[in-house]
C-alpha cells in the first residue's frame, strides 16, 4: 500500500470511518451492508451511516462498496466533508477502473454540490471528474464534467461536453437537461426554469418564446387537493388583479379524470390557463413533491420563490414575491 493510500486511510478513520478494523466474517459485513441499503431506501440516513460504518469495520478488506455507499448517505445527510472522505477511501481501497471512475465521481459530485460559486473547489470537482474519466469514458460522467464547466462559466467547453452526452444518449432523462443548458448555460449556475412547452386544455401552447419578458406563477395542484381547492378564490383574485401586468399564472393539474377536471374549472372559475399533467412530466421536471406546490420564476426564468403548501401565511408569500417580481420586469421593460 502507498504512502498516499495510508494516508487516506488515517484521514477516514480520523472522520469515525474505519478501515479493516477488527475483521469478521464476510457475511456479517455483506448482512449490515444489505441494513445499511434497506435504510438508506427508508431515508433514515443516520441509521445507514451507522450500519456501514459497522459493515466496514466487519470486513476484513475495508469494504470499498460499503464505503461508495456510505459516502453517498453523508452526501445525502448533508455532510459533504466526510462524503468526500469515504470517497476517497474508496479511491484507496479500488483496483478495476470501472469501479474506480465510480468512486472518482461520486466524489466529484460531493464536491460539484458543495462548491457553490468558489473557484477553488469548482476545478476541484472538475479535476475528479476528469480522474473519472480516464478510467470510464461513461457519457454520465461526461455531463456531470460539463456542468462542473459551465457553473465555473466556461460555456464552450461545458457545452462541448453535454454536447457529447446529449450525442451519445439522445434518449435518456438527463438528455432534457443537457440540451436546456446547452440552450442556456445559465441554467447550470442558476436556479432557473427547464425549457417550457406546456399545452393548455384550451389548446394555447407556452413556450419559453410566449413567456419571455413575464413573470410567471405556476401552480401544481389537484381538485382532490382540500389546500389546493381552498386556494382557489385567492388564485382567482390575483389573476383579476393582475389583468395588463407583466405576468403569467399557469395552474398545473395533476388529476386522472380530465372530465372532473374539466367540470371543476368551470364551476369555480378558473379561466386563466390550465395544463392538465396526467403523466406528470411537469411534475418530474420541476421536483414538485407535494400539492399545492407555488413556483415562482422572474422576467429572466430565474425562480426566485418556490412553496408548498397554502394558507394565510403562504397567501401573503406568495403576493409580497410577486409584486416585488412584477416591479422588477416593469423597471426592466423601461427603455
Amino acid at each position: 500500500m502507498s504512502e498516499r493510500h495510508r494516508a487516506i486511510i488515517a484521514w477516514a478513520a480520523a472522520l469515525g470511518i474505519a478501515i479493516g478494523a477488527d475483521p469478521a466474517p464476510a457475511s456479517d459485513a455483506e448482512t449490515l451492508l444489505r441494513e445499511a441499503d434497506q435504510k438508506v431506501a427508508a431515508r433514515e440516513l443516520d441509521e445507514a451511516i451507522r450500519l456501514y460504518k459497522k459493515a466496514i469495520q466487519a470486513s476484513p478488506d475495508g469494504c470499498a462498496p460499503c464505503q461508495l455507499a456510505l459516502s453517498k448517505a453523508y452526501h445525502a445527510n448533508g455532510s459533504p466533508k466526510n462524503a468526500v472522505a469515504s470517497a476517497e477511501a474508496a479511491i484507496a481501497l479500488l483496483e478495476k477502473p470501472q469501479e474506480l471512475a465510480a468512486a472518482w465521481n461520486q466524489k466529484a459530485m460531493v464536491q460539484l454540490a458543495a462548491a457553490e460559486k468558489s473557484p477553488e473547489k469548482l476545478r476541484a470537482a472538475e479535476v475528479s471528474f476528469r480522474e473519472a474519466l480516464k478510467l470510464d469514458d461513461r457519457p454520465v460522467i461526461r455531463f456531470n464534467l460539463g456542468v462542473a464547466l459551465l457553473r465555473q462559466g466556461r460555456d464552450a467547453d461545458g457545452i462541448a461536453e453535454l454536447e457529447r452526452f446529449a450525442a451519445a444518449e439522445p434518449s435518456s432523462p438527463r438528455a432534457k437537461t443537457a440540451r436546456d443548458y446547452i440552450e442556456n448555460p445559465r441554467r447550470a449556475r442558476e436556479p432557473m426554469l427547464p425549457s417550457l412547452e406546456l399545452r393548455t386544455l384550451s389548446g394555447e401552447l407556452l413556450t419559453d418564446e410566449s413567456l419571455q419578458g413575464k413573470v410567471v406563477l405556476l401552480d401544481f395542484w389537484a381538485t382532490w387537493c382540500a389546500p389546493c381547492r381552498a386556494s382557489v378564490p385567492s388564485l382567482r383574485a390575483l389573476v383579476e388583479r393582475s389583468a395588463g401586468q407583466p405576468l403569467v399564472v399557469i395552474s398545473v393539474s395533476v388529476d386522472q379524470d380530465e372530465a372532473a377536471l374539466k367540470s371543476f374549472l368551470e364551476e369555480y372559475g378558473m379561466t386563466w390557463s390550465q395544463v392538465w399533467d396526467r403523466e406528470r412530466a411537469h411534475v418530474a421536471d420541476l421536483g414538485v413533491s407535494g400539492y399545492p406546490t407555488y413556483i415562482l420564476a422572474d422576467h429572466e426564468g430565474v425562480i426566485v420563490f418556490r412553496h408548498a403548501g397554502w394558507g394565510d401565511a403562504a397567501e401573503r408569500a406568495v403576493e409580497s414575491e410577486l409584486r416585488r417580481a412584477v416591479g422588477r420586469a416593469k423597471r426592466a421593460a423601461k427603455p
